[in-house]
């Protein structure tokens, strides 16, 4: 079974940098994540990597 893999949304971080550092797309972090199209993420936000 594989371990869940989170990261931490830092300040200055944005999906693209996010994605770029964990090799994987910004859809895909949305996707997980039940984040929508026009929603922000934000500093001490918990992003499920998958």
């Amino acid at each position: 079974m594989e371990e869940r893999q989170y990261y931490v949304v830092q300040k200055g971080d944005n999906l693209f940098k996010i994605s770029s550092k964990n090799k994987i797309t910004m859809q895909k972090i949305k996707e997980i994540n039940g984040i929508g199209p026009d929603e922000a993420i934000f500093p001490g936000q918990r992003l499920l990597l998958e």
